[in-house]
This record gives structure tokens, sequence and C-alpha cells, in this order.
């Protein structure tokens, strides 16, 4: 059971728009179903008809497991503004197809509202300072507002917040530590990146650091620093210098992936560390090292 309470901006909506509103792992065809089932009460009361509800109702809706859109949110920090979550690979962090499928920030979303936390009329909404691949796992921000969502953001773009991750590679790297330098061509179409050597009129320079931690000569476990943020980076950058990470099919080798059952790719995001200066709304996060040591690889051990 999920439980809601209507905020001024659903005030005078139908019930059905509500929920599939405030709950948009849910699709509309779901919600009826669910309504015309009696699924559905308002202030204790259960009610098959869309009508009308007012500022301040609670509703609560009975979802079948079948229906249920919502896994756990795995949070790892919180304070009044910033929700750090430990996301797992097989979730988006936001809607890219519109495929009406549970995200992170609808769990975000959800978290917020059931703890009264979400207030649309002064802002109080949730906002994805960042993101990770769809098969990628690891620390995610979300802002609570909008006005911290602009900060964290300016922060990141001025790499003010550090970013690590823990990644299986297949092979060894040339060699225990190193500062990659390229430039990343994106093929939209394609939905693919490449690494360039030299730059080119829509190619953006990259930087990744990484540094071996263990290996096997088959496999190799790396921390990585993502200097510059952008798509597929890791990815693709460790895969231009002859070690791709395991599992990923679009970058790497998928007849190596399948040997090793790996399903999706072994890269976590494990570490943020704030460089956020003083005299500032972000200043009480400065030196502050948020990280996970809760990784899902797909991989065998090394």
């Amino acid at each position: 059971m999920i439980k809601l309470e209507i905020p001024d901006g659903q005030d005078g909506k139908s019930l059905l728009a509500c929920v599939t509103q405030m709950l948009p792992g849910i699709k509309p065809g779901d919600a009826k179903k669910i309504l015309k089932k009696g699924d559905i009460k308002v202030n204790g009361a259960r009610t098959k008809k869309d009508a009308a509800v007012s500022r301040g109702d609670i509703v609560e809706v009975y979802l079948p497991r079948q229906a249920e859109p919502y896994p756990e949110l795995d949070i790892v920090y919180e304070d009044p503004n910033l929700l750090i979550v430990n996301k797992q690979p097989g979730i988006s962090v936001v809607d890219d197809k519109n495929d009406g499928k549970p995200t992170l920030l609808s769990l975000v979303l959800k978290y917020m509202i059931e703890n009264n936390l979400y207030f649309e009329e002064t802002g109080d909404v949730p906002f994805a300072c960042h993101r990770l691949d769809h098969n990628t796992g690891g620390l995610t921000m979300f802002a609570k507002n909008a006005e911290f969502f602009d900060l964290i953001t300016q922060a990141l773009a001025q790499r003010r917040i550090a970013k690590f991750y823990r990644t299986i590679v297949v092979g060894k790297p040339p060699q225990d530590d190193a500062e990659l330098h390229g430039y990343l061509d994106k093929d939209a179409g394609a939905a693919r990146v490449r690494i360039t050597g030299r730059k080119t009129r829509s190619a953006l320079p990259v930087v990744t650091r990484y540094k071996l931690i263990k290996t096997n000569g088959e496999l190799s476990l790396l921390e990585v620093e993502l200097v510059t943020g952008r798509t597929h980076q890791i990815r693709a950058h460790l895969a231009s210098i002859g070690t791709p990470v395991l599992g990923d099919d679009k970058y790497g080798n998928r007849r190596t992936n399948k040997r090793f059952g790996a399903r999706y790719q072994a890269l976590w995001a494990t570490r943020l560390k704030f460089f956020t200066g003083p005299n500032n709304l972000l200043s009480y996060l400065d030196g502050m090292v948020i990280e996970t040591d809760k990784i899902s690889f797909p991989y065998v051990e090394i």
C-alpha cells in the first residue's frame, strides 16, 4: 500500500489524475484497473469512482504484487537539501524513453511524498543532479529543491565534486595507474561514442584517471576517477586502451562477457568527494566523503 496526501497543486483534480501524476511508475491503464477493483481509499473510505479530490485528502493505493512499480530505495546519505542513493543496475535515473517504467527519480519522488517532503508549490521537488547508465550501479545525487539542484550541477561542472568508480576490466591495463586524455565524439544515431586522439569539431575533451587494485592477468579490478563527465566516458576510454569493462557488450567483447556470465557492465560509482569551499551554501559539504561498499558485480572473483 502507498499512502499519498493531496497537495495544493493537485487540489480539485480527479482521483486518477492525481494517482498517475504523483506515482509516475503506475500506468494510467493500471490505475483504472486498481480503482475499478476498489483498491483505492480516500480518507479511509474505499471507492470505485474517479471523483475530484481536495487538498489534504489521504489517498491509499493498494497495488497488486505484479503491479508494484517500486523496488526498495537504498539511501546512503540525506540532509534537508540532498539525497544520495545507491542505484542498482537495470533501472534508469530518469525516463528517457517515456515507457512508463519506474525510474530512480520516481523512487525518490515516492520517498519524498511518503515522508511529507514533497511540496510542488514551494519548489520542494526532486531533481536528478547527474545520471548513470541504465546498467551501471552506484551513488547518484538528487536535489530536493530547485535552488540546490542549480548549486550541485554548478559544482559538478566546476569539478568541485569528485566521482570515483570501481570496475572490473578484461585484461590488464598497460600501466598500474595513469591519467588518460583524449576526445570523445558522440554518435547519437548509433547510441555510442568514440575516443580519438585529436580534436574535431564535434569531439569534446575527456580525462579519466585509473589505479590498478588487483589483477589475475585475465581480469583486473580498477578504481577510476571520472574527471570529466561525458556519455559512456569510462566504458569507451578503458576500451580504447584495450581493457574494456567486463559485461559491456557495446564497447567490449560479447563472447568474453558470455564466458564469464556477465549480463551487465561491472561498473559501480562508489565514492563522492566534496571540495565545495567555504562561505557558500554548499560549504557544509566541504571535505565530506560519501561512499558505499554495497556493490553487485556480475563477475567471478579475481
